[in-house]
C-alpha cells in the first residue's frame, strides 16, 4: 500500500508557481549560484540529491547496472549524515532553506517533510519556481539584517 504525501505546511511560503522556470531544474540551480557568488553577506550550501544521477540515454541494460550503483552510492550517504529531502539551498545566514522547482515539479514527500520541519523550527521555508522570486527572497531577509 503507498504512502499518503504529507501535506505542505501553510507557513512554507510558495513563490512564482504562476511563472515557473521552463527547465531544467539545473539550469535553475546554476543561476541561482552564480548570484548567490556575489552575495558577501550570505552564508549557504547547495545541498545535491540522490535525482542529479542521470540514467538517461543508456541502454536499459546499463541503466539498470547505474541504478544499483546509484542505490549503493545512496545508501553509504545516508550513513555518511545525508538527508533525503534536504532543500536544494540550506542557509545559515540569513537563516533559511529554500528548495528550487521548475515547470511540472513536483514535492517529494521527504521534501515535504523536511521544508515543515524548517518552519516548524522557526525557520523560514519556500519553494520557489523562478530566479526573480528567489532574487527578490534573498534581498528581502538582507534587507532585515
Amino acid at each position: 500500500m503507498k504512502k499518503k504525501k504529507p501535506k505542505l505546511d501553510p507557513r512554507v511560503i510558495e513563490l512564482g508557481k504562476d511563472k515557473p522556470h521552463p527547465g531544467p531544474e539545473s539550469k535553475l540551480q546554476e543561476s541561482t549560484a552564480l548570484f548567490l557568488a556575489y552575495q558577501q553577506k550570505v552564508r549557504a550550501l547547495h545541498v545535491p540529491n540522490e535525482r542529479g544521477f542521470s540514467r538517461q540515454g543508456f541502454p536499459s541494460h546499463i541503466k539498470k547496472l547505474i541504478s544499483q550503483r546509484i542505490a549503493r552510492r545512496v545508501s553509504q550517504l545516508k550513513k555518511e549524515g545525508y538527508v533525503p529531502g534536504a532543500s536544494d539551498w540550506v542557509f545559515m545566514y540569513p537563516q533559511m532553506a529554500i528548495e528550487l522547482k521548475v515547470k511540472n515539479g513536483e514535492l517529494s514527500a521527504d521534501q515535504i517533510l523536511f521544508l515543515n520541519s524548517m518552519v516548524e523550527v522557526g525557520i523560514p521555508a519556500y519553494v520557489i519556481w523562478n530566479f526573480d522570486e528567489f532574487e527578490r527572497v534573498i534581498n528581502d531577509h538582507l534587507r532585515k539584517i
